[in-house]
Order: structure tokens, then C-alpha cells, then sequence
């Protein structure tokens, strides 16, 4: 067994002068975001109305670190966990999800999780239904729904979005959640699912997604025809033109594939995937939760070299961190199947964003091999030091209650099955090894999952950050051209020209147009200037270091068409995809607003 599994039984903040009385001192945020982020801040109700961003932070820092206290921690030591939480989202390290924002220290009685697969039985009262969807709105949590189990699955899914609405209308939510409904594409009623919203005048607070199966999927290669689950058979192409046809019009459906989510499900004892996350990062059973916080990998880039000491650090910072705020919500779902499901797995999510920074200071292009095998490396980074941290959480707490069962106990187990074969730079096959034989020789894991990529639209924003694993969107930070970008400029041109090059970047987000070198140009490449396969290639390398899924968005030109869409569609399964969405630049006012939230 490899040294690096040696469980030291430390308390990583931990000082060596339990007498320094100033380290008893809660410490104080610095975190001073622009106005345009304080407004954001405002009116998402993150900040209460006399909050100040700064406050955000130490009452945030404060409530995760105090978790500590009831696993034995001296307050000394906790307070040196809560200044290293404020250090690193004061550097633009690290921040969590919004509903840890919004709720810890705040909303003593709400949760701090981001979505929910709802326990529902659609034979219920339509009163009960929405009573479950409203509680979960209430506290926050997104909501995802799977209707195979449905005779009508349009009917409910206006009946659910109905219910959405008119909670969001009366003021139920405290942010704007997003939601989502899927349906397996051998349901006898798939073709009026996929064109649920076509057309629709409505307002919609859910996304719809199929979930297009391997079987399906063979069937289409083979040109042959596709049986319902009730017998009646089906053209493959024509209705894999049906879904391409209605992406195109509206950007919905979405494509989810369930086959390999579940297949990555590390405890089928506890439960199968009945459905995913609104933005579909993240496979959960019945009831389960889950926590989210983010690194901005372009913080730990300096002189175009990546910390990446610092990014392990704080990996282990946002692991603790999530396995507290998860302490912190177990006892407080009104819904109570969630507590026990939360038990079972605690499955946590360390996600990133900033990937777009990242890349653009270390001037590589977001859809060149290099790219996409240094972005690739890193998640393989942190996951490996997340799992590493849940098992010395293990050790130091206990592990989740499914671990016994689960499929980490198995020789081969999870870990060599998923994660062996990455030959990725930081981290090598023997060390995956020896990290899976650690976990079951002494039966030692805090969380059975700890790695996701949400899209953090709004998190990502607070700190300054690109989205997710998006390139970017346009050429502009804060109103201001993107500083990566402004710097490049300024070793080509000065005075007027650079002036104008400003003026045109601010106008249109972009700097394709300008008479700049070919580097600067495919470095700035925005969403919609990057080829559709690029995006999925990027998604196909980091899905392989991810245990979830992984929410990204294709972008296509105004100019692209049907076919090219479905090119895209088989590549992205091609490519070991767990799901896809698209968007037609342009076309937003044929498309739902899919909030890009976490």
C-alpha cells in the first residue's frame, strides 16, 4: 500500500499553541465584489437586505467550520478552519452553491443542498404532490423527475409545471430554482413527450430530457425499428429525427443517457438512479440531495504555471467542508426519506469553474489537444485528492452507511474500473490502486461520491469566474474586457487601435474580427466560434475523471442545421457522453431560459 494513504489522524487546522486566545476570534472577510455583483447578490436573495458580501462569507465560513466542534475539534482550531475558508474565497479560490450562500448561518431551519430527486407517487392526491415539490422549492432545492411510470406523461409534466409556476409566482422561492422532468424513449407515449413544448405559449419552469438508451441507440446503427415497452414498434430514425427536429426549434429535448449514468452509480445497494440534477450533473435516488462547492482553477495559474499544491489544498478545504454542510442538512429536511438517503451515501459534489480562465492564462486554446489533456489532468487531480480526503474523513468519522454493500468493496471495485486506465500526468494507475485497496482493507470512505461539474452560473459569477467548464461566453468580465485578453492586446498594438479593439470587443464579445495575431484569436475563441465536436471532445476527456455527469451546453451558429445537430448527438455518445444539451445561437426566443444554476 502506497505511502501516500498513511492516515495521520490530524485535524488538518489543527495549531500547535492551544493557548493563543486571538485564535479563539472569528476572523474577518475582505471579500469586496464590484457593484454589478452586490446587485446580483441583492436580488437573489443570497445576502439578507443589511448584508454585506463580506458578511456572506464569515457567516458562511463560520457555520461549515462549527460543524467541527461536534466531532471533538478545539474552537481554536475550528476558527483556523473558518479563516481558511475566508482566505480562499477572499483569493477567488473557492466558493459553494448557492443554497449554502443563501442558507448557512442564515436559514437555521433549511437545508444546505442544491437538488432533490423527489420521493413521488403520481397515484397520490394532486395535493401531496405539491405539497413535496413546493417543500423542497422552499428550501431551495432544484428538482428532478423521472415519468416512465406515468400513463400520461405530458399531463403530468404540465400538472408539475403548474405547480412551479405558481410557487415561484407567490413568492415560495427564495432563488429561482430549476427543474426537470425525463422520460425513457420507450415509453408509448415518447413522441408527444418530445414535443411537450413546442409551441407553447406558457411559461415554463421545467426542462424535459429522454433518456435515450444503448438499445435505442443500436437500433438506429443498425437502421432497424425499436420496440415500446407496450409493443408497438417504432421507426429509429424517424424519431431520432423527431428529437433533432424539436432541439433545433427550441433547444428541447435534452439527451440523457441512463444506461451510464446508473452504470457509474457506486451504490446500486443503496438505490438505482431514478433521475438526474435540473442541469443534469448528477444521478440521484429517490429523495437523495446533494451539496455542491467549486474551485476556480484560474486562481491557481500564476506566470502560466498551475499551483498545483494549492489546488489540492483546497480540494481537501472544499471536501471537509461539503461533508459539514451535508452535517449540517441531514437533520433539517421536512421530507424525511432524505435524511436517510443522505446517511447511506453522503454524496458530496467538488466541482470547478474558471476553466475558460484557465486556459486563456496558460494561452491555450479551449479547443486544441493540449487543452483539453491539461484540463483533463487537473480533475483527475482533484478527484483523486477527494477521495483521498473522504477516506481520512472516514477514518477520522465514520464512513457512509452503504459502503459495506457498495460496489468500492469489490475487487475489482469502482475505483480500478473507472479510474485506473486514465493515465493522466498527476496521478498515476498504481496510486488509483492503492487508493481503492486502502478503502477495502479498512472499510474507510466518507462519501460514496465526491465529484461533479455543475454548470455554476451564479457562483462562478460572485468570484469573477468563467462558467463551469464552458469556454467563454463573451470576451468581457464585469463590463470590462476580459484582463487575460487586454494583456495579449497590448503586446500587438497601443494608443488609438488599441482603443478601437476595446470599443469592438465590448461591442460584440468577440475578437475574431480584429487584426490581431492567429494565437490571440484562438485563445478568445467564444462558445458559439468553437466548433460543436470540440465542445464534446472537451466533455468526453473530463467525463472520464468525473464519478457523475457532467453539465455542459453544445453551442451551434445561427447558421447550423438539423443534420449538424445530429451529428452531434451520435458523436456525443460516441464519446462516452452521459448526456447533452444544445443551443442555437439566436434562437433564444424559441428556447426556454434554462437557468444555469447549480
Amino acid at each position: 500500500m502506497g505511502k501516500d494513504f498513511e492516515f495521520k489522524g490530524v485535524f488538518p487546522y489543527a495549531t500547535k499553541d492551544n493557548n493563543v486566545e486571538k485564535d479563539k476570534k472569528s476572523p474577518k472577510s475582505c471579500f469586496n465584489p464590484c457593484e454589478q455583483i452586490r446587485s446580483m447578490l441583492k436580488r437573489g436573495q443570497i445576502i439578507g437586505e443589511d448584508e454585506e458580501p463580506n458578511q456572506m462569507i464569515e457567516r458562511v465560513a463560520k457555520e461549515l467550520a462549527n460543524v467541527e466542534l461536534s466531532f471533538g475539534n478545539s474552537e481554536v482550531d475550528v476558527r483556523k478552519m473558518e479563516k481558511e475558508i475566508i482566505s480562499h474565497i477572499d483569493d477567488l479560490k473557492i466558493i459553494f452553491s448557492t443554497p449554502i450562500l443563501t442558507n448557512a448561518g442564515r436559514y437555521v431551519e433549511k437545508p444546505l443542498s442544491a437538488c432533490v430527486v423527489p420521493s413521488i407517487d403520481f397515484r397520490e392526491s394532486l395535493n401531496k404532490i405539491k405539497k413535496v415539490i413546493n417543500t423542497y422549492h422552499q428550501e431551495s432545492m432544484g428538482t428532478g423527475f423521472n415519468l416512465n411510470d406515468t400513463e400520461d406523461p405530458v399531463k403530468v409534466l404540465n400538472m408539475l409545471n403548474k405547480f412551479a409556476v405558481e410557487g415561484a409566482s407567490s413568492g415560495l422561492e427564495n432563488r429561482p430554482v430549476g427543474n426537470i422532468a425525463i422520460l425513457t424513449i420507450n415509453h408509448p407515449r415518447i413522441k408527444e413527450f418530445i414535443l411537450a413544448k413546442k409551441n407553447s405559449k406558457k411559461e415554463w419552469k421545467f426542462n424535459i430530457s429522454i433518456d435515450v438508451t444503448e438499445d435505442f441507440f443500436e437500433s438506429l446503427r443498425l437502421g432497424k425499428d425499436f420496440a415500446l415497452k407496450d409493443g408497438t414498434i417504432l421507426n429509429s430514425q424517424e424519431t431520432f429525427d423527431l428529437i433533432s427536429e424539436s432541439a433545433y426549434s427550441n433547444g428541447e429535448p435534452g439527451l440523457v443517457f441512463m444506461d451510464r449514468v446508473e452504470r457509474d452509480n457506486p451504490t446500486p445497494n443503496v438505490g438505482h438512479y431514478s433521475s438526474v440534477a435540473p442541469c443534469a450533473e448528477v444521478g440521484l435516488v429517490p429523495g437523495e440531495t446533494c451539496q455542491f462547492g467549486y474551485l476556480n482553477l484560474g486562481a491557481f495559474v500564476t506566470n502560466e504555471e498551475v499551483d498545483l499544491e494549492g489546488i489540492k489544498k483546497a480540494t481537501e478545504l472544499l471536501v471537509r467542508s461539503l461533508d459539514n454542510a451535508m452535517e449540517i442538512s441531514i437533520s433539517k429536511y421536512e421530507i424525511k426519506n432524505s435524511s436517510g438517503v443522505m446517511k447511506a451515501k453522503r454524496k458530496i459534489g467538488v466541482g470547478v469553474c474558471g476553466v475558460a480562465d484557465l486556459l486563456a492564462k496558460l494561452q491555450l486554446s479551449y479547443d486544441s489537444e493540449e487543452g483539453r489533456s491539461t484540463c483533463k489532468d487537473i480533475v483527475a487531480l482533484i478527484n483523486f485528492t477527494s477521495k483521498k480526503t473522504s477516506v481520512e474523513l472516514g477514518k477520522e468519522r465514520g464512513s457512509f452507511t452503504g459502503l459495506s454493500g457498495s460496489r468500492y468493496m469489490e475487487k475489482p471495485g469502482f475505483i480500478e474500473e473507472k479510474y485506473q486506465g486514465l493515465n493522466s500526468h498527476f496521478v498515476s494507475s498504481s496510486a488509483w490502486e492503492d487508493l481503492a485497496e486502502n478503502i477495502r482493507q479498512n472499510g474507510k470512505l466518507r462519501n460514496c461520491s465526491t465529484i461533479s461539474l455543475p454548470p455554476t452560473g451564479r457562483s462562478g459569477k460572485i468570484i469573477s469566474a468563467s462558467t463551469g467548464i464552458e469556454p467563454f461566453f463573451n470576451l468581457t468580465l464585469n463590463n470590462e474586457v476580459h484582463p487575460e485578453l487586454l494583456k495579449l492586446l497590448k503586446t500587438e498594438m497601443e494608443g488609438e487601435e488599441l482603443k478601437k479593439s476595446i470599443v469592438h470587443i465590448l461591442k460584440n464579445g468577440s475578437c475574431q474580427d480584429l487584426n490581431i495575431s492567429q494565437k490571440i484569436k484562438d485563445i478568445f475563441k467564444t462558445a458559439v466560434e468553437i466548433d460543436p465536436m470540440e465542445h464534446v471532445k472537451m466533455v468526453g476527456a473530463l467525463q472520464e475523471c468525473v464519478d457523475e455527469s457532467i453539465s455542459k451546453t453544445i453551442n451551434f451558429s445561427s447558421t447550423t442545421t438539423v443534420e449538424e445537430i445530429k451529428k452531434i448527438y451520435l458523436a456525443a455518445h460516441g464519446a462516452g457522453l452521459k448526456g447533452v444539451a444544445i443551443y442555437v445561437n439566436h434562437h433564444s426566443k424559441r428556447q426556454p431560459v434554462q437557468l444555469k444554476e447549480e
